[in-house]
């Protein structure tokens, strides 16, 4: 699937962009049935949890990020988010 973003494959903000979003909403349901699967201890496959709820804008999840603010070595200055497994920021 080809990313929505340019940025996708060196950023660090969007992890999953390039994920069908059908395919998100299963792999967020199994984290979550993971994660809470020791509340419910005698049946984690029980229907005690509730299906992913698809939002009605996919791409427009994003309430908050965290920028990082960038200095070169000319003085140039610039906003963004890091690249992936570095220090390095994307603008």
């Amino acid at each position: 699937m080809k990313s929505l973003c340019s940025y996708a494959r060196t950023c660090s903000g969007c992890s999953s962009l390039q994920v069908a979003y059908p395919k998100q909403l299963r792999d967020k349901a199994l984290r979550v049935r993971k994660a809470l699967s020791s509340l419910v201890p005698n049946n984690p496959d029980s229907d005690v949890f509730a299906d992913i709820a698809a939002s009605p804008a996919p791409l427009g999840y994003r309430a908050s990020t965290k920028l990082c603010l960038d200095e070169d070595k000319f003085g140039q200055r610039r906003i963004g988010l890091y690249q992936q497994q570095s220090k390095t920021v994307v603008d």
